[in-house]
């Protein structure tokens, strides 16, 4: 674990109400703690891993395809360094055994967790996990009315870096504020607006703004190091007036350019030209590269019909390509076009481009390839398979496969699966032959408690309730 800084966590859980339960109403940063990632399965969870250091995994333990034990035990594996912590029903313990064998270091009942709780659970398991303080001596911080003072704030050093908090709570920027004056590298003003918050750091030399991103759980915008206080005054005038934009960007750590329409527009025109010249001659180890290292890894934040157009360049591109290379591809120009301008995150757009892309890396393997896939779990939806297994079987990258089959068949894997067993249990309840225990484990599902809940989710009523709703009819 790493003492002094915000310690990150991802959840994972298949219910979406109880991930927004547990981000929602427990102070993860009164905690220490800073929330990387929710996710709905273990596939998804995996899949954030390879791309982002997390230092406490906390899921639960039945969920479809991938269990929580299956996800704890691949963790342990890969990433030993990670805590897994797993949420249990009161009726689970054989499973919170496994779990504990497979690496776990503890778990919680879901009956039982709030925030007292929670808090108890997380200092018991994970030791530096209170570690910001709520309150710093009234000397530590100059406070203000509003940003206006920041004009006739006198500077004596050499540096200026600036942190932007828009619509949420300073107590991010605590943390920062005490490793600073702590350990003599600058002074610090905070300034207060309409629930903005604006860092200012005073300090004679340089510093990794990663330092900062280290510390920070939420959106934030990162201005590095100026002599003046000019340039961060323009940006922040910007940057209010597109707060709205800032959704767009999720929970991205933003680094600044100042010259934003000038530098940073340019330089992803630069690179959109470059990309394009790459597609045309289908060099594409290249083109994930450099896609991944400008767009996808490295921030930016201009307006984003800006990025949309850029976006929809490289996706037509793309398309163009995989046509001429064989592929046939139901989605026309048209249907591009809407697909790219209605995403809402930077992220979803990746994803789109990523997706498109898993389709030209293996052009050779079918021009029907998303049907066979189908076909595939058609014909293995009782077996306990995941999306890893879908992988191996066509000889696909886990990671694009998981970007290719959200795009092409309008779901996740995980809900896909689920779909066809259901419909597959239904069949079975009006024959009325076989238990309901019997079809749970027939169409896929070890733990009959939990296919009763993954059905009545779907369906809106319990086996035993549908079959008699049968009968009835």
């Amino acid at each position: 674990m790493r003492p002094n800084k915000l310690i990150r966590v991802i959840l994972v859980d298949d219910e979406d109400y109880l991930l927004k339960g547990l981000k929602n109403i427990i102070p993860w940063q009164q905690l220490g703690f800073s929330i990387s990632g929710v996710f709905t399965s273990g596939e998804e969870a995996l899949l954030f891993l390879t791309h982002h250091e997390v230092d406490v995994v906390i899921t639960d333990i039945i969920m479809p395809t991938m269990t929580g034990i299956e996800l704890t035990k691949i963790i342990t594996e890969r990433y030993p360094a990670i805590t897994t912590l797993v949420l249990s029903s009161s009726n689970e313990f054989e499973h919170v055994k496994d779990a504990l064998l497979s690496g776990a270091k503890d778990y919680i009942l879901k009956p039982t967790v709030n925030h007292r709780s929670m808090k108890a659970f997380l200092e018991k398991n994970v030791p530096y996990s209170i570690t910001l303080q709520s309150k710093l001596p009234a000397t530590t911080i100059l406070r203000v009315e509003d940003f206006s003072a920041v004009t006739t704030t006198q500077f004596t050093d050499d540096f200026i870096y600036g942190i932007l908090l828009l619509n949420q709570s300073d107590l991010p920027l605590h943390g920062i504020i005490q490793y600073m004056e702590q350990n003599n590298l600058a002074n610090c003003h905070l300034y207060s607006q309409d629930n903005h918050h604006l860092l200012l750091i005073n300090t004679p030399k340089e510093l990794d703004t990663d330092l900062f991103k280290d510390e920070l759980s939420q959106q934030a915008v990162i201005f590095p190091k100026t002599t003046t206080i000019s340039p961060i005054q323009r940006a922040i005038d910007l940057l209010i007036y597109l707060k709205t934009e800032l959704s767009f960007y999720g929970q991205t750590i933003l680094l600044w350019q100042y010259s934003w329409n000038d530098n940073t527009l340019d330089n992803l025109n630069k690179q959109n030209g470059r990309l394009q010249k790459i597609i045309n001659q289908k060099q594409w180890d290249t083109f994930d590269t450099i896609f991944y290292n400008n767009f996808v890894k490295s921030p930016f934040f201009i307006p984003r019909e800006e990025i949309i157009s850029i976006y929809l360049n490289l996706a037509l591109s793309l398309f163009q390509a995989a046509t001429v290379d064989g592929i046939t591809l139901a989605e026309t120009k048209i249907s591009v076009l809407k697909s790219i301008t209605g995403k809402k995150s930077l992220q979803e757009l990746n994803q789109e481009i990523l997706s498109i892309f898993a389709t030209i890396r293996q052009p050779k393997k079918s021009a029907n390839v998303d049907q066979q896939i189908l076909e595939y779990i058609q014909a293995n939806y009782q077996l306990k398979i995941n999306l890893n297994d879908v992988a191996e079987h066509f000889h696909f990258n886990y990671n694009y496969l998981s970007n290719y089959f959200t795009s092409v068949m309008g779901t996740n894997f995980s809900d896909y699966i689920n779909r066809i067993r259901i419909e597959k249990a239904k069949e079975l309840l009006r024959q009325e032959v076989e238990s309901i225990n019997e079809i749970a484990e027939e169409v896929g599902f070890s733990d009959v408690g939990y296919f009763s809940k993954v059905f009545k989710k779907a369906v809106g009523l319990t086996p035993s309730k549908y079959r008699r709703t049968v009968e009835r009819d």
